[in-house]
């Protein structure tokens, strides 16, 4: 006969801590400041609503477009140390030199509208010159669109308007005036 089988109780799992916090794509923001906005702290205990209400306090800060908080293992050996990665997206940067020599460039956010500038200088047999410039203004990094306003004189004399859907294969609607 066989020995009986007695169960053995299971071992208490013991809580996951977060053992590290990292932050990743801020260019604007230090790292300190986006940790803090967050909320987390190492050595806080973790469960995934954690994940979630640190997604929504930074969203709440209006400095991101995108908001990512992932849970990593901090080490392979120990399961209960957590790394949390926070990966944000401030949107569209630019830099910006120094007004003085030696002073540093430093970074700062794009404007919601981008206007481009592009001059029309032509030369026909028969027509002349013609020239002008040509504007486009596009919106923010949410949207896929342009308006182009290209305004000339001389031998083509043109002024419009025209809507262009940008990475959607549609060439736009034109309208001229």
């Amino acid at each position: 006969m066989s020995a009986p089988v007695v169960a053995q109780p299971a071992q208490r799992a013991q809580p996951e801590v977060i053992a590290a916090i990292q932050v990743q794509g801020n260019t604007l923001t230090p790292d300190d400041e986006v940790v803090g906005a967050s909320g987390l702290s190492p050595g806080a205990a973790f469960s995934d609503s954690v994940l979630r209400e640190a997604a929504d306090r930074l969203q709440a800060t209006r400095r991101f477009q995108h908001v990512y908080v992932l849970k990593r293992y901090a080490s392979i050996a120990d399961p209960t140390q957590i790394l949390i990665l926070i990966r944000v997206d401030e949107g569209p940067v630019r830099v910006v030199p120094g007004r003085l020599p030696g002073q540093a460039p430093h970074v700062a956010r794009r404007h919601a509208l981008n206007v481009m500038y592009a001059p029309i200088l032509d030369a026909e047999d028969g027509y002349g010159w013609t020239y002008g410039v040509q504007v486009a203004v596009t919106g923010n990094a949410n949207t896929a669109s342009r308006v182009i306003f290209p305004l000339s004189w001389g031998g083509n004399k043109r002024a419009g308007a025209e809507h262009e859907d940008v990475g959607c294969g549609d060439p736009g609607r034109s309208a001229a005036f």
